[in-house]
């Protein structure tokens, strides 16, 4: 295993076309206050197991909140579909987060693509400042991916001679 620090890479593209993953959210999270009052609009299942754990119709209160935060402690991105009175069904999401702020000064390594039209929101090589994160994590909150992450280029991946 090689180790190093204090490298620098002076080029200003080293060219790669590599990435690596970087949540786009902090590792703090809270359980959704807006679940609290809702109706589970379909059942709740163990993600690897299949069984369900909460049945369609059950009203969240805290008991059901623990539960879902047990079930899907490892998932950021998970939602379930509920209903709040006489409003259509909806997908909300179990947890709030805080912007992970690392992102910030980096560049995408590959694009971002909204999940429901296959729309390019950013290109590769795309600079995240704040404004960028925020659309970003706007796109990655509507995925159905339950943990997604963005790419980023990162030295590590540098292909400089």
């Amino acid at each position: 295993m090689d180790v190093c620090q204090d490298v620098t890479v002076s080029e200003l593209d080293c060219g790669t076309k590599e990435w690596v993953p970087m949540s786009p959210w902090s590792r703090r999270r809270e359980e959704n206050p807006e679940l609290a009052g809702t109706t589970l609009a379909e059942d709740v299942r163990r993600p690897r197991s299949d069984r369900v754990v909460l049945k369609k119709g059950v009203a969240i209160g805290p008991a059901q909140i623990g539960l879902l935060r047990e079930v899907y402690s490892t998932l950021p991105n998970a939602k379930v579909k509920v209903k709040k009175g006489r409003a259509a069904a909806s997908l909300m999401n179990i947890w709030t987060h805080e912007p992970n702020e690392n992102l910030l000064g980096r560049h995408l390594g590959d694009p971002v693509i909204e999940e429901s039209t296959g729309e390019v929101v950013f290109d590769r090589d795309t600079h995240i400042g704040v404004e960028t994160r925020e659309q970003i994590l706007e796109v990655l909150a509507r995925s159905s991916e339950t943990d997604p992450m963005v790419p980023v280029r990162s030295v590590l991946k540098c292909d400089a001679p």
